[in-house]
């Protein structure tokens, strides 16, 4: 059986405590899982005689078959129950709300699971219980985008800021961190902070928080502002859009 719990990307990253509640079969307490009511105990199948077991001979032209199937008055438990409990019927186990703390491990990536064996629902037969499934749900932050251990937030610059430098605060899962933009910022470019992703799951280390610039094209500008612009334009050259890096640069860039 499975239980849904949503946690935040924080809680993922720093790994949280969760109080889960759910319904799983149970042995009944009244009759303690016999079926039998109080005073009263299973009685050896008069039809099996306890073995669960019945077989059946039938006479064919070509001789004598036996077939062994289960007995239908005991059900293959070899006993039965004369006085049925009143609370579970005679079926020796009821529905019942279980509390439970569980520890979900940091790093855990949405839609992981957690096994808790033995904490599911009663086994049949008086076989062991079952298993319990924790189904993760990490929650969508408002500002960071997980991908694997690494973590990318978006951060948008005017051509301005783009063009001359600028220092940012950045959104990290350990509080704002600031961040020093360097001058000809392309859009596109990618800035490390290396160990600010999430931990890796039952591991050593953290990835990194990737910082993507968005550069923003300014609109509805008035005459004043198109005019500086255009100036601006008459001042600059070729030189000033030249690209420091090679093609094998750019090619690295992209990939990383």
């Amino acid at each position: 059986m499975a239980v849904a719990v949503e946690i935040s990307l924080a809680e993922a990253a720093s790994g949280v405590k969760r109080e889960v509640e759910y319904e799983a079969v149970s042995a009944c307490e009244p009759c303690e899982g016999t079926g039998a009511a109080a005073g009263t105990s299973r009685e050896t199948c008069d039809v099996c005689k306890g073995s669960g077991q019945v077989r059946t001979v039938s006479r064919t032209a070509f001789g004598q078959f036996m077939r062994t199937g289960i007995c239908r008055r005991c059900k293959g438990e070899g006993s039965v129950v004369e006085t049925p409990c009143e609370e579970c019927g005679g079926r020796g186990a009821v529905m019942a709300n279980r509390k439970m703390e569980v520890d979900i491990p940091a790093g855990i990536d949405d839609g992981q699971s957690i096994r808790l064996s033995g904490r599911g629902g009663r086994g049949d037969r008086g076989g062991p219980a079952g298993d319990l499934y924790i189904q993760v749900a990490v929650a969508e932050d408002e500002n960071l985008v997980r991908d694997g251990d690494d973590l990318v937030y978006h951060q948008k610059l005017t051509i301005v800021e783009a063009a001359i430098g600028t220092t940012v605060m950045v959104p990290t899962l350990d509080g704002e961190q600031e961040v020093e933009i360097k001058p000809g910022t392309q859009f596109g470019e990618v800035v490390r902070l290396k160990g600010k992703g999430m931990p890796q799951l039952r591991g050593r280390g953290r990835g990194d928080l990737r910082i993507i610039m968005d550069i923003v094209v300014p609109r509805h500008l008035n005459g004043e502002q198109k005019e500086m612009l255009r100036e601006f334009a008459r001042t600059t050259s070729e030189k000033n859009y030249h690209s420091d890096e090679g093609i094998f640069d750019k090619i690295r860039a992209a990939f990383s």
